[in-house]
């Protein structure tokens, strides 16, 4: 059976020695369900400052413990067993794509805790976790480590450090084993070694087997543990639908880095995976549509939170963990706007892009009077909407002298444009003749006008914003500099609003009736050049 790639948590006994040691057997363990719970900030803190040798400094020399961003996440769940851990954030000053945090239990008023390293061969999650996990004890030495490839265990590689390195640290002939926490961040910080490099070269002797005997060995798979100490463990089941796993998926070992794929998505918004949203995200997935999820991963990952606090301003953004909730709701907001077809734009392309506007305008005279018109597609003739379902239309103009005639609009250079998270784009001028309009205005403008008006269309915008100055503002400026006085046009969309064709179109509908003019639809003329 293929295994799901669904990233599951660590159990307890994987970080906390004595909850693996006092047990008789595995069955045992369903005994405990109820203890291993979330200890308060307090409790988790004081067990670190009386057990941690380090406890008298809040900043090692690669580290900061941030306490104050603390949460209590689900480390597992399942019929036998359900542990709850605080969670708290240690950021690291590493080349590396590491992440490190404290994981801190409480089982019957007891406190344990363990720091633990990931080290990601790649932040892509959506084959399983690909990543080196060191797990050390609070009074700085090494616990175990675990090597794990696209969500399964597996054999450490054999060594070979001959690391180049920044500092006085030694980083060659590196074995973790022989560390403290603190010298393995001092060597994150400075050895440059390929990932391989960082590993541990040595059997470690954990202590005793759970059923006592020979020492119980977390390397080795042939104990009967393996179901216990898989990170993640391997999970058959399906993803969504029935048989799928409850909303309880931590993301203690997910990168900090979201990328373009609906695991690490839905991760990152904390949903469930049999929600519409995780649904959603994984039907972009099946249909190749990496520029929306490549989209909603850019924004969440700009979107993350630097602590205040000034001990954490030379780190880098990958090392914070806690992404903005405005951005996480703007992000599922839009996603449920799109499941129910209330909003998913539709842009179309500039099919016959301007590269010259100075050349495309040439035949004008600006000694003369010339026809300025505004044109208005709307998504919903007449009602002021701006947008139906995900057509949200388009706003234009065209300038007509004697035999000349040009048909112009403002466009993203993206096809890829989506509201909250893809707003912006390079902007190009495309030629519109020939393209549909369900409202439009005429006036005729003075030779003065049509020269302001000109260079307006030459020197236009370069940056298209869907909210700030998109191909309505464009034809709105036109408009006013032509005399009409044309408002805002401001209508809200799903995270966001803006100047919009559903708006223009209701202004010069009300515009039409006031001059006594009547609203038609057509195709805008083709753009022609009277003087060749």
């Amino acid at each position: 059976m293929k295994h799901s790639t669904l990233i599951t948590p660590l159990i307890l006994c994987l970080l906390f020695a004595y909850s693996c040691q006092e047990e008789d057997n595995i069955n045992s363990l369903q005994q405990t369900k109820e203890h291993f719970n979330t200890p308060s900030i307090e409790d988790a803190k004081a067990f670190f400052n009386t057990t941690n040798r380090l406890s008298n400094q809040r900043t090692t020399v690669a580290s900061v413990t941030d306490w104050e961003n603390s949460k209590s996440k689900h480390y597992k769940k399942t019929d036998e067993i359900d542990v709850d851990i605080l969670y708290t954030p240690i950021y690291l000053d590493t080349q590396f794509n590491a992440k490190a945090f404290i994981a801190s239990t409480e089982n019957d008023g007891v406190v344990d805790a363990r720091k633990l390293y990931v080290l990601y061969k790649t932040e892509d999650i959506s084959n399983g976790l690909s990543a080196y996990i060191v797990v050390f004890k609070l009074d700085g030495t090494f616990d175990k480590a675990y090597n794990y490839e696209n969500g399964i265990e597996v054999p450490f590689p054999l060594s070979n450090n001959t690391s180049a390195r920044t500092g006085n640290v030694d980083c060659d002939d590196t074995n973790v084993s022989n560390m403290t926490d603190e010298e393995y961040e001092e060597f994150l910080a400075n050895c440059y070694s390929p990932l391989p490099a960082v590993t541990v070269t040595t059997t470690i002797d954990t202590g005793d087997s759970p059923g006592g005997g020979a020492p119980f060995n977390p390397f080795d798979n042939s104990n009967g543990w393996v179901d216990i100490i898989n990170i993640p463990a391997i999970d058959e089941g399906p993803i969504t639908g029935p048989g799928a796993p409850p909303n309880n998926n931590p993301q203690v070992f997910v990168p900090n880095t979201v990328t373009a794929n609906a695991i690490s998505i839905k991760l990152a918004l904390e949903v469930d995976f049999t929600s519409p949203v995780a649904q959603w995200l994984e039907q972009q997935e099946i249909a190749n549509n990496y520029e929306v999820l490549e989209a909603i991963a850019a924004y969440l990952n700009a979107h993350r939170e630097r602590p205040i606090d000034p001990a954490f301003d030379n780190f880098g953004e990958h090392q914070f963990p806690t992404i903005n909730t405005d951005a996480i709701n703007n992000v599922v907001g839009f996603i449920d706007g799109s499941i129910s077809e209330e909003f998913n734009f539709i842009f179309d392309e500039p099919d016959d892009p301007i590269s010259d506007m100075v050349n495309f305008l040439e035949c004008f005279d600006t000694s003369q009077p010339a026809t300025v018109t505004i044109y208005a597609n709307e998504p919903n003739p007449g009602s002021g909407d701006s947008h139906d379902s995900g057509f949200v239309g388009h706003s234009f103009v065209s300038i007509s002298q004697g035999d000349s005639t040009s048909t112009f609009g403002f466009y993203p250079v993206e096809d890829d444009i989506y509201p909250i998270f893809n707003e912006q784009s390079d902007a190009i001028m495309d030629n519109d003749g020939n393209e549909q309009y369900s409202a439009n205005i005429s006036v005729t403008v003075t030779p003065s006008q049509l020269q302001a008006i000109l260079n307006a269309a030459i020197n236009f915008n370069p940056t298209y914003h869907l909210d700030n100055y998109n191909c309505t503002d464009f034809a709105i400026d036109i408009g006013n500099l032509s005399g009409l006085s044309l408002p805002d046009c401001y209508g809200s969309w799903p995270g966001g609003g803006g100047s919009n064709p559903g708006d223009l179109g209701l202004e010069i509908r009300n515009l039409n009736i006031i001059n006594g003019n009547p609203t038609t639809a057509g195709l805008a003329p083709v753009s022609e050049k009277g003087c060749l």
